[in-house]
C-alpha cells in the first residue's frame, strides 16, 4: 500500500530543520516591523488608537506642458495607493498656468475623481484671477467661506483681486475677524493664497509671496487664537528650513507652506497631510513626496492645538459648490 512506503533517509534532513528553526523567527520579525511601518504610514495605530480625522493640503498644480500634468496624476495615485483616504482635501490655489484656462479647470475637476475623497475644498490663488468667471463657474463660486467638520473651523480667502500678491478685501477681513472672535470654542485653520507678512515662514521674506496689509491680520492673531494657517504659493521646496512654523508672537499659531504639487528645480512633487486624533490637543503635521511615495519624515511634527479634536459624525459637510457657513 502506497501508506507503506517510507521515504529514504535524507542527510540534509537536520540542516532543513535548523534552516527552519532561524527563518522562521526572522520572518515573524519582519512581518512585524513591516505592519508597524505600516501602521505609521496610515498615521497612527490601526486598532488600539481612534482613526484620525486627516486633511490633505496641497496647492499650486499649474502645469505649462502635458508632461507637467502628470506631476498631478502622479501625486493622485500615490494618495490613492498608498494610504487610507484622507477625510478632506483642501486646495490653496493656483490650478492654471498661463492658458487654456477652461479646460484646465475641467481637467482639475475630472482628474481629481481618481481619489474617492468626497469633500474638496479650494480657493483661488492669483493665476485664476486670469480667468476668474470660468473659476467660479466650474470650480467655486464663493471666494471666501467657512466649514465646520467637528470643532475644526476652517475659514477659505481667496484672492480678491489679480496681481501676484494676496488681496484680501477690509470686507472679508472682517467676515474672517468675527468668525476669528466668536468661534473661540473651536480648533481654527484658516487657508490663504499667499502667506502673511510676519509670519515666520522662509517665504514670508518675499513680499510678492505675502498677503497685503498683514498687519491687519496679525493684530488679531495677537488676541485670538487661530491654531494652523495654510498657504502656498511659494513653490519652495520642503526641505528648506521654516517651511512651517510656529509663532509664538502671533498666539501660537502654527503657519504651514505648502510649497507646490508642481515639480519645479530642486523641488520634488510635495504636499502636506494634517492627522488629527480624536480627543488629542495635538496634531501631526507630514510632508508626502509624491514622487518616491514616501513621508519626509514618517513621525511628522507635532502642532499643539487650542482644544482636543471632537469630531461630529452628525456635521453637515458639503462638496465643491457651496459650504456650511457663510
Amino acid at each position: 500500500m502506497i501508506s507503506d512506503i517510507k521515504k529514504p533517509n535524507n542527510p540534509l534532513q537536520p540542516i532543513h530543520r535548523l534552516k527552519a528553526a532561524v527563518l522562521l523567527p526572522l520572518v515573524l520579525l519582519c512581518a512585524l516591523f513591516t505592519d508597524s511601518m505600516a501602521t505609521q504610514a496610515f498615521g497612527g495605530e490601526r486598532s488600539q488608537a481612534p482613526k484620525p480625522f486627516v486633511v490633505w493640503a496641497h496647492s499650486d498644480i499649474q502645469p505649462r506642458s502635458s508632461q507637467e500634468k502628470q506631476n498631478y496624476l502622479t501625486a493622485l495615485r500615490d494618495i490613492r495607493d498608498s494610504m487610507a483616504t484622507p477625510d478632506m482635501a483642501v486646495f490653496g490655489g493656483d490650478i492654471v498656468q498661463h492658458s487654456h484656462f477652461r479646460e484646465m479647470f475641467l481637467w482639475f475637476m475630472d482628474v481629481r475623481k481618481i481619489l474617492p475623497i468626497r469633500e474638496w475644498y479650494e480657493i483661488a490663488g492669483n493665476h485664476e484671477w486670469r480667468a476668474i468667471n470660468e473659476y467660479r463657474t466650474i470650480v467655486r463660486r464663493d471666494l471666501r467661506y467657512a466649514v465646520q467638520k467637528g470643532n475644526i473651523l476652517f475659514l477659505f480667502m481667496s484672492n480678491e483681486e489679480a496681481g501676484r500678491r494676496t488681496h484680501i478685501s477690509d470686507d472679508t477681513f472682517r467676515w474672517w475677524e468675527e468668525k476669528v472672535r466668536t468661534g473661540s470654542g473651536n480648533i481654527i485653520i484658516t487657508v490663504t493664497h499667499g502667506n502673511l507678512e510676519g509670519s515666520g515662514l522662509i517665504s514670508s521674506s518675499l513680499e510678492r509671496l505675502t498677503v497685503i496689509n498683514s498687519e491687519r491680520f496679525r493684530k488679531v492673531l495677537r488676541r485670538h487664537r487661530v491654531d494652523i494657517w495654510i498657504s502656498g504659493h511659494s513653490h519652495f521646496p520642503g526641505w528648506m528650513p521654516k517651511m512651517h512654523y510656529r509663532n509664538v508672537d502671533l498666539g501660537g499659531t502654527v503657519f504651514i507652506d505648502t510649497g507646490a504639487i508642481r515639480r519645479d528645480f530642486m523641488t520634488s512633487i510635495e504636499s502636506r497631510l494634517l492627522f488629527l486624533t480624536p480627543g488629542s490637543d495635538t496634531a501631526i503635521l507630514r510632508y508626502r513626496d509624491h514622487l518616491h511615495r514616501n513621508y519626509f519624515t514618517v513621525s511628522g511634527y507635532r502642532i499643539p492645538l487650542s482644544h482636543p479634536f471632537i469630531p461630529d459624525s452628525a456635521s453637515k459637510s458639503v462638496s465643491a459648490g457651496s459650504a456650511i457657513v457663510k
